[in-house]
């Protein structure tokens, strides 16, 4: 892989072709913005409301309009070598148009950035302890800051090893939990909570991840052709959807509850830690990337001052950490912050056991109750 100059990534300037990468390494991490805690939820959602089939129709045309508006902005960036905003003085918004949405970027960016650092800091409490949340919070948007200051090739690397470690240990703990079901019977089961429309159902999956799909030239201005950009878009997204999605609705369908996030982060001890950890570093890496360089064309457009996107970064990602730590015992369990929330209760009291059918599931006598089958929560969790 090429190096970018000076940990700068061409923040301001196009990103020339000796400073690409091979694309299976910007699918990899754009792959693990999809393989996400909120895909799970978002999958949740819609087997919680609608039967498995509809929810397999829901996903295909979420997915083909992310990949459609992917596309065409990752091509942009590809071609031009420019980040989102950057690209945007170019395409109508001019200078002013550009700062702001470098600004808007930033902005949302690190306040997701230090949303996540709450959330993975209060499954790091249950989990580990010996540090209070607000310590954990420091620690991993630190530990995260320390990654993206390095540029996206260190992001790359971090990627290859938390995209794969996330998979297998989330999925070791899924597997175990629908091993106890048959698959055939929760296909053709009926959803435990209100119905969604199809269309509430798209809106449900294209909207988990609009953002990171408008946002896509960050990421793609480092591909070295247009093909490379279709490749990783199918792969990524359509993998990451179907994949993550289908598996959250056969949870949802499998438990009558939309509240699924605890059975995978429910292991204890080191793997559950590992967990939250992948889970976090591969998402909030590319969150805490987007917000230096929205900071640097923002500073640059309207004060006409050139940054450098390493030393943003450092200030970005110590801001980030701060207030991640300064909401970490503060947050309510919102849509953002749903799993931490469901990860403080035993999987226990909700779970179904091997001999008994979770209440209101197929051969159950149970009905479902309001105990086992909450209302379901929209989930605003951005992916990017």
């Amino acid at each position: 892989m090429a190096s970018s100059s000076g940990h700068d990534d061409h923040a301001l300037a196009r990103v020339p072709q000796t400073a690409r990468f091979h694309w299976f390494s910007v699918a990899t991490q754009r792959f693990g913005q999809l393989s996400t805690l909120a895909s799970f939820l978002i999958g949740a959602t819609l087997g919680f409301g609608m039967t498995f089939w509809n929810a397999v129709l829901a996903i295909t045309l979420g997915a083909v309009i992310l990949e459609v508006m992917t596309v065409f902005t990752g091509i942009a960036g590809q071609r031009e070598g420019l980040s989102t905003s950057l690209l945007a003085r170019w395409t109508g918004f001019g200078a002013a148009g550009a700062s702001l949405i470098g600004l808007a970027i930033g902005l949302s960016a690190v306040g997701w950035f230090g949303i996540q650092n709450a959330v993975s800091a209060d499954g790091l409490v249950n989990l580990v302890g010996v540090l209070p949340s607000w310590g954990w919070a420091l620690v991993v948007g630190l530990a995260i800051t320390a990654i993206v200051v390095q540029g996206v090739g260190s992001m790359a690397w971090a990627a290859y090893v938390t995209v794969p470690a996330f998979l297998l240990m989330a999925g070791w703990s899924i597997a175990v939990e629908l091993s106890r079901h048959d698959l055939g019977a929760l296909t053709s089961a009926q959803p435990a909570g209100p119905p969604l429309s199809l269309l509430q159902g798209t809106t449900i999956v294209a909207g988990g991840f609009i953002v990171g799909a408008v946002i896509t030239p960050d990421m793609s201005r480092f591909n070295r052709s247009g093909k490379d950009v279709v490749k990783q878009t199918v792969v990524g997204i359509t993998v990451g959807e179907y994949v993550i999605g289908l598996i959250g609705v056969l949870l949802a369908l499998a438990l009558r509850t939309n509240d699924v996030i605890a059975i995978v982060t429910s292991t204890s001890g080191f793997l559950g830690t590992l967990i939250i950890v992948a889970a976090t570093i591969k998402v909030n890496d590319w969150n805490l990337y987007a917000a230096s360089l929205g900071v640097v064309t923002f500073v640059d457009q309207a004060f006409g001052r050139r940054l450098h996107r390493g030393a943003v970064t450092v200030v970005v990602g110590v801001l980030g950490s701060l207030l991640g730590a300064a909401g970490s015992s503060t947050t309510s369990p919102t849509s953002s912050t749903c799993w931490a929330s469901s990860s403080r209760r035993s999987p226990e009291s909700w779970s179904p056991s091997t001999s008994s059918p979770a209440p209101g599931a197929p051969g159950s006598t149970r009905p479902a109750t309001a105990a086992n089958s909450p209302p379901p929560r929209p989930c605003g969790c951005p992916r990017d």
